[in-house]
């Protein structure tokens, strides 16, 4: 089974010789990173706080490689998110 991130990239991709389209290349990191942003929601690793912010609710790895790279990201990052 595809992940919603994975899905996406797909959709932006041209059938016939295999390349991002050309209206979808600066549009589809925002679609990519919103779509991994949501699989963890839907994995309860996160959370949407106050202020809107995103509080880390459990960094155990997920077994999906840019899941658990994003955990990494989030878990490191000072900013606020």
């Amino acid at each position: 089974m595809l992940t919603l991130s994975e899905e996406i990239f797909l959709l932006a991709l041209d059938d016939d010789n295999g390349n991002i389209l050309s209206f979808a290349k600066k549009p589809i990191g925002y679609g990519i990173g919103g779509a991994i942003l949501s699989e963890l929601v839907f994995q309860d690793r996160i959370q949407i706080g106050e202020k809107h912010r995103l509080t880390l609710k459990n960094s155990s790895p997920t077994g999906d490689e840019i899941l658990d790279e994003a955990i990494v990201e989030i878990k490191q990052s000072d900013k606020a998110h």
